[in-house]
């Protein structure tokens, strides 16, 4: 699994982008390459395994233990 993170996250070739798993997994069972990026977007990794491209979300939580997406 580890050798393939970089491949995966979209930090090395050319793989078919996929937003869920489910297309994701087909993607691999049809031999191809995915590129995968969830709800929190692309999060890719280089060379040394250092992410080189992500998404930052901040959450405030609220007294009533509800959350929202901060002001950053």
């Amino acid at each position: 699994m580890a050798s393939k993170l970089q491949e995966v996250s979209g930090g090395s070739g050319d793989g078919t982008k996929a937003n869920s798993f489910v297309d994701a997994a087909k993607i691999i069972r049809d031999g191809g390459v995915v590129d995968y990026d969830d709800a929190s977007g692309p999060i890719s990794f280089g060379d040394n395994g250092d992410i080189t491209e992500a998404n930052i979300e901040i959450f405030q939580y609220k007294e009533d233990n509800t959350y929202a997406l901060g002001e950053g």
